[in-house]
């Protein structure tokens, strides 16, 4: 199940738009957007180098982000 969950989800690239799910990040304002700038492993788990909309840059890992998904009509 598992497996076949992760087969389904597209890989997160450098240069995505991604939101930004961690509540330790994300204050009152909801969601906060931003752009994966790199790619790291570390300790054997894949981190993201991401600089949000505000211009933060914070190292997170997979569970604390999201893919951004684009509007669709």
């Amino acid at each position: 199940m598992m497996n076949s969950m992760i087969a389904n989800r597209e890989e997160i690239s450098t240069g995505d738009r991604v939101w930004v799910i961690d509540p330790m990040f994300v204050q009152s304002n909801g969601t906060i957007s931003a752009e994966v700038i790199e790619i790291r492993r570390i300790l054997g788990k894949q981190t993201y180098l991401i600089e949000t909309e505000m211009g933060e840059r914070k190292l997170v890992g997979a569970n604390q982000i999201s893919q951004f998904e684009p509007y669709t009509k």
